[in-house]
């Protein structure tokens, strides 16, 4: 087994640690990987410096698993689509940089986002200051989800990890992880098995097994906002009876 394909085995097949005699290569002969910031059933997130530009600015690159390599193309033909229409870089959808395959993985590049998932939104705040800051959260994500609709997309799997803090910009979000996403003349493939959303974040057509629209995102960002606004540490009984199937 080559070194490359060691690396690949333990961080996209396995779960061991990479030991200090490996290193990762300089990815697309451009990226200098610095560690994994994320696991997933498809893939492997990595940050990385792009080495092309003076600063070496950070990336996040996702590196999918081989048998999974259909996904990444998919949301790579999406993102651009949704990338390309917003002409005023005003839409809060991540953006994806590049691609490039590597040991057989298709591997997404997009820009690094580092401010922390939504629910991150401090809790020592008042509660009049932290649903201002809700609030003008979940006006970006209701302006994403209108474009998105405009779009004819449907993200399909919105959830508090694939909503993150710009780096940049303490007070704007993107939404990102368009794997599970699909053009709304595609969603009645769904309609035989049903098998899409986040269990916590499902909408009750879903869950009824009858057919859905682009509404389901809409249902799951009601979720999110509700579990953003619940205290720490307080169980919410009515969203957690919602990912019971009925």
């Amino acid at each position: 087994m080559s070194t490359f394909e060691h690396i690949i085995c333990l961080y996209v097949c396995g779960s061991v640690a990479l030991g200090p005699e490996l290193s990762w290569p300089l990815l697309a002969s451009r990226y200098r990987v610095l560690r994994v910031i994320g696991r997933g059933t498809f893939s492997r997130t990595l940050c990385a410096e792009d080495t092309y530009f003076p600063g070496r600015p950070l990336v996040a690159i996702k590196m999918m698993a081989t048998k999974f390599n259909s996904i990444g193309i998919q949301e790579c033909k999406i993102l651009r689509y949704l990338n390309a229409s917003d002409v005023n870089n005003s839409i809060p959808v991540v953006k994806i940089f590049n691609t490039f395959v590597f040991e057989q993985h298709f591997c997404l590049v997009f820009e690094y986002l580092e401010g922390g998932m939504l629910t991150t939104v401090p809790r020592n705040q008042s509660e009049h200051t932290r649903l201002h800051v809700i609030r003008k959260f979940a006006c970006q994500i209701l302006s994403a989800l209108m474009y998105l609709q405009k779009m004819g997309i449907l993200h399909a799997d919105l959830k508090p990890d694939n909503i993150l803090l710009d780096s940049g910009n303490s007070s704007a979000l993107k939404i990102i992880d368009f794997g599970n996403a699909m053009n709304l003349d595609d969603v009645p493939i769904y309609f035989k098995t049903f098998e899409i959303q986040n269990p916590l974040y499902r909408a009750p057509e879903v869950l009824l097994g009858i057919p859905f629209g682009s509404a389901i995102d809409m249902w799951s960002l009601e979720d999110i906002l509700l579990e953003t606004t619940t205290a720490e540490g307080q169980e919410d009984p009515l969203l957690e009876a919602r990912s019971v199937s009925i």
